[in-house]
């Protein structure tokens, strides 16, 4: 007994009343196990344009080869003057139908196109026989009646099915096998043709890089509250806006200072970090028609850019922890600031600070000499004090009003309901998340006991992330406690065979095909879809509450925390 795909139980006794297809399904029954018999099959082809069939029945044959068969049940009749086919149903109803010849003749060179696409393990299909024909279950096809568009050659009728309907399949192969150089199909492609083309077996999935993708999209919708703070902002043009992470402070700081700059005013946008820096540049570089009026940098990059052009001498300290080193960063560098400007006749309209609560008290004085109206200058100040990773307590100038951002829209909800266990607030200060925020998933904890196994387990993650995930590189980031050299990946800086760098200035990890790897304080007002947030090993520093919530909201969709076996994390144990 042939094998039926898909599988379906003969059709019950008696069978007269059972429509065409169950009758020649039911007859084709004879046929020997070697054939494969594949029923309704549909397919679609792309070639011009979208064009789909349907096969009644599909019949393959390892030494033979494939046989399409176009099903008419009813009593069938053909005007040739009009070209006209139509059935007689068992009421006595009559129905035109489709040329069951031309039927036929379509599904199988499109079948046969689609077989001779196949490749596997390099090795193209045979050129082997195939045809069509078309069955008639419920009529007698009269012998002799050869018309050249429905030849009874190519047909099966009822007599065929009712008696040696192998013999009669086996005539239409040769039928279409004659005078042509066919091989043989064979076993292994009857067999390869259902795996990958007639029948194949598959589950669909989502992998990580869609999904995240798809949540980025959703994230992306979430604006409104920043909207309504801009409008705050034109009211008030000196004011202070407080959020926590991912609320989209350094959004609406980039947007504040384009709208002051169309404006025709000259604008200084600045913060402390480098990479960040970049970050604000970049987003300037795409405005048309502004170029010139907005210097977007750190405090530190405008200092040394002045006293560069002033002719000031500037003259970096090394990078330790001495108190002259800090006094050259935290003061110094202001009164060399203040020196160069007044040389160059440097002044601006207005003041955008992003991550504000870096910056030292004393600067504030310094950025006001650096303004026409001085302490009258329009400026927005964005802070978020939770970030505050230089415990400074910067005291803002007096008399700001504030808008708090308070929505979330840069984590999912699953990583901002984690952030919310890292930082204590009262219940009126807790950031919100918008309920058309995307879940996401769970922040994972991912235990290891010594550098060796976390590195180990750190790998295995990009490895799936990268390799199987369909993540892209740049989507990835590695956050870790300590400085790269002093890190679990100290002496290896590799994860599954990429290496890892530590960020630049410009917020990559400066070298192709490496992943980027920052400390929380270098990538604080970064971000990135993916986030391994390393050596969480229980030290004062490591478990300081600021640290984790900076470095934990930096992952926008997935975060994944590798903490020492032991080690309870803020909220969850």
């Amino acid at each position: 007994m042939p094998t039926l795909i898909p599988a379906l139980p003969l059709p019950p006794l008696p069978i007269a009343s059972a429509s065409g297809e169950a009758k020649g399904l039911l007859a084709l029954q004879a046929l020997p196990d070697d054939y494969r018999i594949y029923h309704r099959k549909t397919w679609y082809s792309f070639d011009g344009g979208v064009r789909e069939g349907e096969a009644d029945l599909l019949l393959l044959h390892p030494e033979l080869g494939m046989l399409v068969l176009e099903v008419k049940g009813g009593r069938v009749a053909f005007d040739g003057r009009t070209g006209t086919w139509t059935s007689t149903d068992r009421g006595g109803a009559v129905h035109e139908i489709k040329d069951p010849f031309l039927q036929a003749q379509r599904n199988v060179k499109a079948l046969a196109a689609k077989t001779a696409e196949l490749r596997v393990e390099g090795q193209a299909m045979p050129e082997f026989v195939h045809g069509h024909a078309v069955v008639f279950p419920d009529c007698d096809f009269p012998a002799g009646v050869e018309a050249v568009s429905a030849p009874r050659t190519l047909v099966l009728d009822a007599g065929d099915l009712a008696g040696d309907v192998e013999a009669r399949v086996e005539a239409l192969f040769r039928a279409w096998g004659e005078g042509r150089a066919a091989e043989k199909l064979t076993k292994k492609w009857v067999k390869r043709l259902g795996q990958h083309v007639l029948a194949p077996h598959f589950s669909l999935t989502l992998t990580l890089g869609s999904a995240l993708g798809w949540e980025e999209k959703a994230l992306a919708l979430l604006h409104e509250e920043q909207d309504v703070c801009l409008d705050f902002l034109d009211l008030n043009p000196r004011a202070l806006v407080r959020g926590g992470a991912g609320t989209g402070k350094t959004v609406v700081a980039v947007e504040r200072a384009r709208r002051l700059a169309a404006a025709g005013k000259g604008v200084l946008l600045l913060c402390f970090n480098r990479p960040l820096a970049h970050h604000l540049r970049s987003a300037c570089g795409s405005w048309e028609g502004l170029a010139g009026r907005v210097w977007a940098g750190s405090y530190h990059e405008l200092a040394k850019e002045l006293c560069e052009r002033a002719g000031v001498a500037w003259s970096e300290p090394p990078d330790d922890l001495s108190d002259a080193t800090r006094d050259f960063w935290n003061e110094t560098s202001g009164l060399l600031l203040l020196e160069a400007a007044a040389k160059l006749g440097e002044e601006w309209d207005a003041l955008v600070v992003d991550e504000a609560q870096d910056f030292p008290t004393p600067w504030w004085g310094v950025l006001a000499e650096l303004m026409r109206e001085g302490a009258a200058a329009p400026a927005a100040l964005f802070a978020d004090p939770d970030q505050d990773l230089w415990e400074r307590g910067s005291a803002f100038p007096s008399g700001l009003p504030v808008f708090p951002l308070r929505t979330n829209c840069r984590n999912t909800t699953a990583i901002a309901e984690f952030l919310g266990t890292l930082v204590e607030k009262p219940e009126g200060a807790r950031p919100r998340v918008s309920p058309w925020a995307v879940r996401g998933e769970e922040p994972k904890v991912v235990r290891w006991k010594d550098a060796a196994e976390e590195r180990a387990k750190a790998g295995e993650l990009v490895a799936q992330l990268l390799l199987k995930e369909n993540v892209a590189l740049d989507r990835v980031a590695i956050v870790g406690m300590r400085r790269l050299v002093k890190s679990c990946l100290a002496g290896k800086q590799e994860l599954a065979g990429f290496p890892v760098a530590a960020i630049g200035d410009d917020g990559t990890a400066g070298s192709p095909g490496a992943l980027r790897y920052a400390t929380p304080h270098r990538f604080k007002g970064l971000e990135a879809d993916v986030v391994l947030l390393l050596d969480v090993d229980g030290s004062e520093w490591a478990m300081k509450p600021r640290n984790l919530y900076v470095a934990a909201s930096r992952a926008r969709l997935r975060l994944h925390v590798f903490a020492r076996n032991g080690v309870e994390l803020p909220g969850r144990g």
